[in-house]
């Protein structure tokens, strides 16, 4: 973990980012991003926003086809999730891991990879300093338990 600070003081500790002021995210990244990132918007628009995005934006021809077809799980961290306790956002990955192995398991057609979506303006507009680099770290220790490590302490990467 990042020092003992927990997700909520990482999430406060970003900084805007100053450039991002004079330009703007791409045409395409504003028009997902004003679903995204609206604060009344409900977890299933997040996520159809995001899957239409990778569907005409992800570089990767299999991603797109897995967000056409919705064979991606997806998982939605609200500001809401990360201002509340490092263990809410772990419980909430990884019950979303569960269902999604469980449905790699019953479905013919499973879901072929697992994406998590951080939905925070906070997060979005943040510089990237080192402050994004200790959230971005705390959140990877969150989503990957120890022991899935090496013995390096790497997360392995598979395929």
């Amino acid at each position: 973990m990042t020092n003992g600070m927990v997700i909520r003081q990482l999430l406060q500790s970003l900084q805007q980012d100053d450039w991002r002021k004079s330009n703007p995210f791409s045409t395409d990244v504003q028009l997902a991003n004003e679903v995204i990132l609206h604060p009344f918007a409900r977890d299933y628009e997040k996520l159809e926003a995001l899957r239409l995005w990778l569907q005409a934006n992800q570089p990767c021809l299999f991603g797109r086809i897995a967000a056409a077809t919705h064979r991606m799980h997806l998982c939605v961290l609200s500001e809401d999730d990360l201002m509340s306790s490092d263990q809410h956002v772990r419980d909430k990955i990884k019950r979303e891991r569960q269902l999604w192995k469980i449905g790699s398991l019953r479905n013919e057609l499973p879901e072929h990879g697992f994406m998590l979506l951080i939905a925070s303006p906070r997060v979005a507009l943040a510089a990237p300093d080192q402050n994004l680099r200790r959230f971005a770290h705390h959140m990877r220790d969150l989503v990957w338990d120890q022991t899935e490590r090496d013995e390096e302490g790497e997360i392995p990467v598979f395929g």
